[in-house]
């Protein structure tokens, strides 16, 4: 059974107006940093990715502990450098919300979302012929917004 109940995925954006050699010291300093940070914090299983003018990452953790992840928000918006923007975002196992996370040099945001159970009124919803040996569903939450 899977021990981490928490996925974090983030996105490191360099600005238009960094040079290419800047960018690519600036990727690799980051990218050391962000790897201690989130290690200190009990991150599991960290990725990076450079794509471009981004840098991903995504890690995990055993459980969801804001006061951790606020304070890797205070570490990370203490060591970016100028023309680097960060968004992070923490998802909960169970999906009953989610944090994101806006970063930038000495400065960042949060904001928890919610995750409704039921898809939102007005989507396009797709019918699709159950498998023969089924039970019918007759109960209330199982009904969904009239099909498209």
């Amino acid at each position: 059974m899977d021990k981490h109940q928490t996925e974090i995925f983030g996105q490191f954006t360099y600005s238009q107006s960094i040079t290419y050699e800047d960018l690519l010291k600036y990727e690799k300093n980051l990218q050391e940093n962000l790897e201690n940070i989130y290690r200190d914090g009990g991150a599991e299983h960290l990725d990076f990715t450079p794509h471009g003018d981004l840098l991903m990452m995504q890690c995990a953790f055993e459980s969801q502990n804001l006061e951790i992840l606020r304070d890797i928000a205070d570490e990370i918006a203490s060591i970016l450098p100028c023309g680097i923007r960060g968004k992070i975002l923490c998802l909960e196992k169970d999906l009953i919300s989610y944090h994101m996370f806006w970063l930038e040099r000495g400065l960042w945001a949060e904001k928890e979302y919610q995750i409704p159970a039921k898809g939102p009124d007005g989507i396009s919803v797709h019918k699709v012929e159950p498998v023969e040996d089924q039970e019918p569903c007759d109960d209330e939450e199982s009904s969904h917004p009239e099909e498209s």
